[in-house]
């Protein structure tokens, strides 16, 4: 298949020839990609060749003279796709830019209409979320207590340094929460 797009910026396919090359020099010997649409020509239009489909988002690359598909920033500046923004992400002056978020914040959130970071965090699910951490290390520490009472009967197998390192662990988690948790007015 021939596509013929125009040299242009945000390009468009202008003619689609649907054969296959070999089909192509049968129907047009002379090899003339434009018999059909006298009005399209080579200043301003570009035949790509053994295209299997015609580009969802064409543009002319002047310096390797093709027509590609856009990339992801092109199709956000010159299409206003901003949709494919990342968060964090705004377009000014043509030009994505990227919005630092401020490390003052518990639970970063990007509000994408005002273009700003925002506070994501309620305290109240941090409250919950803590909760229910306190709660699993009281189970470990429950468990840890129940095996010792055995250890005497039973070889031991790390299985309290295995729940004694869960724990530590935990332990960071919900002071690191409680800090999260104080910062929230």
């Amino acid at each position: 298949m021939r596509v013929i797009y125009t040299k242009e910026t945000i390009s468009k396919a202008d003619h689609v020839i649907n054969l296959s090359e070999e089909d192509f020099f049968k129907v047009y010997p002379n090899g003339d990609n434009f018999h059909d649409r006298p009005e399209l020509n080579d200043e301003n239009h570009i035949v790509m060749v053994d295209q299997d489909r015609v580009l969802e988002y064409p543009t002319y690359d002047k310096v390797e003279d093709t027509i590609r598909e856009m990339t992801r920033e092109e199709k956000i500046v010159l299409l206003n796709q901003t949709d494919l923004l990342a968060d964090g992400e705004v377009v000014t002056d043509g030009t994505i830019k990227t919005v630092e978020c401020s490390e003052d914040f518990v639970q970063a959130k990007w509000n994408k209409e005002k273009a700003c970071w925002e506070e994501g965090a309620n305290k109240e699910s941090l409250m919950i979320d803590r909760k229910n951490k306190i709660l699993e290390y009281a189970k470990y520490k429950k468990e840890i207590e129940e095996l010792k009472e055995f250890s005497d009967e039973f070889e031991s197998d790390e299985t309290i340094v295995l729940l004694q390192s869960k724990m530590e662990a935990l332990k960071e988690e919900i002071n690191a929460l409680l800090t999260k948790i104080k910062k929230i007015k």
